[in-house]
């Protein structure tokens, strides 16, 4: 519910609305580099120079990834989080390539266009470029509301 409302305030004007059973959607034992249980946290990554790949954010998203296996999810019944329950989605195909490069065998990385429709626990949006006047194709292509709602 906390992602849903966020998503409801900025694209739909108030009007979507979770599913009862999503309130049972949380994290817990979670360490390192998370700090919430649901919903959506902002992870600084410090860089420069970066256009449409971050070897900084890849690692950090690596680090992440690692802590989230360690997380369970679920309330009632909290279950072990898996590889599988955790996508990874990024504006530009260099930073596809990097991250499958960075990340185990088996991670789901993919473009915000690709994985359009997909749901997981778990989706870290690693938006890559370090400087907003030399990023390709602008940008409008980087934070577009519909590309963002669509990595969310």
């Amino acid at each position: 519910p906390d992602l849903t409302k966020v998503v409801s305030d900025q694209v739909y004007q108030g009007k979507l609305r979770s599913a009862p059973s999503c309130n049972e959607h949380a994290l817990s034992e979670i360490r390192g580099g998370i700090s919430k249980t649901a919903g959506i946290q902002f992870v600084p990554v410090e860089h420069t120079n970066n256009k449409q790949s971050s070897r900084e954010e890849a690692s950090v998203i690596a680090s992440l990834v690692d802590d989230l296996l360690n997380a369970k999810f679920g309330l009632t019944q909290p279950r072990a989080l898996s590889l599988e329950d955790v996508l990874i989605v990024a504006p530009y195909n260099a930073q596809v390539n990097l991250l499958r490069q960075t990340l185990p065998e088996g991670a789901r990385v993919g473009s915000v266009d690709l994985f359009q429709g997909q749901e997981a626990p778990v989706v870290i949006v690693s938006m890559c470029a370090s400087n907003a006047e030399e990023i390709p194709r602008g940008l409008e292509f980087l934070f577009s509301q519909n590309r963002l709602n669509v990595a969310i």
